[in-house]
């Protein structure tokens, strides 16, 4: 992603490499003495969690198979909503910010330290940062934030592609 930040603040095409050795931020294979594998974990402690989590995503799934079935769509079509999909639209974003404003208000310091830690919050915040760093004017970094967030190019990013083609 940062690539592709720093390439629409230069007003240029982005450049990836896809060497192994220039990917890895490690010796390949460095985390082979690390691996480590239990057996006769107990983890009935989150059985229930873990029911509730497969019921919730299990109702998502049939929602969308029976879209499927009756829309027909192509896989092209299903591959660019699922691209366009890890965009972190303005709506994502205002969700977040409204869960944060609630959590602040509540009695709940659990709920206020997972509202902070949303994942579309921490990215706002950190291409914020890397928008006022490269010198856009304070007062315009969220409007540039959001024309990056709907630039084009990003549906080329690598992590969208490949999470986009897992489904």
């Amino acid at each position: 992603m940062w690539e592709y930040v720093q390439a629409y603040l230069d007003k240029r095409e982005p450049v990836l490499s896809f060497d192994v050795d220039e990917v890895l931020e490690t010796d390949r294979n460095d985390w082979l003495p690390d691996m480590h594998i239990h057996v006769n974990a107990n983890y009935d402690m989150f059985a229930d969690s873990i029911r509730e989590d497969r019921a919730r995503s299990h109702e998502g799934t049939e929602r969308l198979v029976e879209m499927w079935a009756a829309e027909r769509p192509t896989f092209e079509q299903i591959l660019d909503l699922e691209l366009r999909s890890f965009f972190d639209r303005p709506q994502a974003l205002l969700l977040a910010i409204q869960k944060l404003q609630r959590a602040t208000t509540s009695d709940n310091p659990m709920a206020l330290l997972e509202a902070s830690g949303q994942h579309v919050l921490i990215k706002h915040r950190m291409l914020c940062s890397a928008f006022e760093r490269a010198g856009v004017a304070e007062a315009d970094v969220p409007r540039e934030v959001l024309r990056f967030r709907n630039w084009d190019r990003n549906l080329e990013q690598p992590h969208h592609r490949i999470s986009g083609a897992e489904l």
